[in-house]
């Protein structure tokens, strides 16, 4: 005999044959129900550009309500804010977002995207599916050389928070050689199947777009980013970040299988990395220039490094353009 049983989740009346089969569909709408519950929120310290606000639009996403939070640090009528404080508001909203938007559960995962970031589709699906508690997408600065914002072993330590990273240079440089489908003209990239080696753990990496677990900003104590007062580019309030990250027991790590594009006057990539080694590399690696160490042709301290020939597929407009250059054989220099 059929029946009609009321599920108390959602409210829905189903049609069944039976008890049991009553218990099944209960079952599986209130998994339906569960599903929808928001758990990832995205969110920008603020100033998002046209392109930076399309890309996250057509990124794809989890079932459900996915709420996107805006700290507004460029806000019309408002004070400016810096970086740090901005950060710290937007990781205030999504801890509290259950509280103020009557979600039923707290949302677990913030992926943070820089105004001037620009994403591939797959980038929220690509990080989250590591389910690593910290992870960033591959990108490069702003500005020449395009530097890997990938920082891994310690180089000087001078007390309080004055401190600096390697550069991993040469890994990242060896990496989109052997995968050049990342070097996509127009800034953010993915690999379809991800290598298994794709997961890179590091000591710090840029906020421009990552993906942090609740659990992470619930074991550091407040403020979660701090800008330096002493660092000659940036706020420094990234690696700050990251060092509490570490120091509250969780490892930062970078995806190289999915990288996200940084807007100047084009969006930049890895293309336009591989371009500026190729070229920069041909500096006088005894000259100590800001080419030649950027290149890595010098360790920290000065010492020489064996040079190597080597070759990369660049994208230029619609055309693939091979380049060649020295590199040095080791990880990279300071940053």
């Amino acid at each position: 005999m059929e029946q009609v049983v009321e599920v108390a989740d959602g409210g829905v009346g189903v049609a069944v044959e039976d008890l049991e089969q009553a218990g099944e569909v209960a079952d599986l709408l209130a998994a339906a129900a569960r599903e929808a519950i928001p758990r990832f929120a995205i969110g920008t310290p603020g100033d998002p550009s046209p392109l930076m606000l399309r890309s996250v639009y057509a990124m794809e996403k989890p079932p459900g309500e996915v709420p996107f939070l805006d700290a507004q640090m460029s806000k019309q009528g408002l004070a400016k804010l810096d970086i740090a404080t901005a950060r710290n508001h937007l990781v205030e909203q999504f801890l509290g977002a259950h509280e103020k938007y009557g979600y039923p559960e707290p949302l677990q995962w913030l992926l943070q995207v820089d105004g001037d970031a620009v994403v591939h589709k797959g980038t929220l699906q690509r990080l989250q599916s590591w389910n690593v508690a910290a992870v960033g997408a591959l990108c490069v600065t702003r500005y020449r050389p395009f530097q890997p914002v990938v920082y891994r072993g310690l180089c000087t330590d001078k007390g309080g928070d004055m401190r600096s990273y390697y550069v991993q240079w040469q890994e990242v440089r060896e990496w989109c050689a052997k995968y050049p489908q990342l070097l996509n003209p127009h800034g953010p990239a993915l690999l379809e199947e991800p290598p298994e080696d794709a997961l890179h753990e590091v000591d710090w990496t840029g906020s421009h777009c990552f993906l942090v677990h609740r659990s992470v900003y619930e074991a550091i104590e407040p403020p979660w980013f701090e800008n330096h007062s002493n660092v000659r580019w940036g706020s420094g309030s990234d690696r700050i970040f990251f060092e509490k990250v570490k120091a509250a027991g969780f490892q930062p790590r970078v995806d190289y299988s999915v990288v996200a594009g940084h807007e100047a006057k084009m969006v930049l990539g890895m293309a336009d990395f591989m371009a500026w080694q190729a070229i920069s590399v041909l500096e006088d690696a005894d000259s100590a220039s800001p080419l030649a160490v950027s290149a890595g042709a010098q360790t920290a301290s000065g010492e020489g490094r064996e040079l190597e020939d080597v070759e990369a597929e660049v994208y230029v407009g619609d055309d693939v353009v091979r380049v060649a250059g020295l590199v040095a054989d080791g990880e990279g220099v300071a940053g």
